[in-house]
């Protein structure tokens, strides 16, 4: 009696101990699916970042000869080339607060305009419906808006005066067939 109850206890002692290596086992399978999950996540998000980061340096090597194809002094330049990149850095600011998903267009403006004319913008000189930009977008139509208000700064009738300028949009169209008009009038 003495050794069925001893071999009793001892299956049970080794059924439990079998139990808890296929639990630990689990659980290190589901720790290394976890773990090879996170590397390919940490993977996909560096190659993300190698593309933004190369995609970058090829937007400010365009800025930067563009910049000096127009200077006619390393002072110049320098100006302008600190300008172009406090545009783009704008744009790269509005992505990232959107988690680079998209940037509104009247928010856009607000920013460049704001950051040449130094000032904040008052009512009715944009006016135009919410238009959600992609990424690319955001960065063309940022150095697009820098460029216009630089212009229209040192050349146009808005002078110093932000208050002279004008910007209206609206979507045109629907569907694939939709058009983005945009109106820049300096009074």
């Amino acid at each position: 009696v003495m050794l069925g109850l001893f071999g009793l206890l001892l299956a049970g002692a080794i059924a439990l101990v079998a139990r808890y290596q296929e639990r630990a086992y689990e659980a290190k399978s589901l720790l290394h699916e976890a773990t090879e999950k996170s590397l390919l996540e940490k993977e996909l998000i560096l190659q993300e970042m190698k593309h933004r980061i190369k995609n970058s340096i090829t937007r400010v090597l365009a800025i930067a000869r563009q910049t000096a194809s127009q200077a006619t002094d390393v002072k110049e330049f320098s100006a302008s080339f600190s300008a172009r990149l406090q545009a783009m850095a704008a744009s790269q600011d509005m992505l990232t607060r959107s988690r680079w998903q998209k940037a509104d267009l009247g928010d856009l403006l607000r920013t460049e305009l704001g950051q040449v004319f130094g000032k904040e913008l008052s009512e009715g000189i944009l006016s135009g419906p919410e238009v959600l930009l992609d990424e690319t977008t955001t960065q063309a139509l940022g150095l697009t808006f820098h460029e216009l208000a630089t212009n229209a700064l040192k050349y146009g009738e808005a002078g110093n005066s932000v208050g002279a300028l004008k910007v209206e949009w609206r979507v045109e169209g629907r569907g694939r067939e939709r058009t983005l008009v945009l109106d820049w009038r300096e009074a």
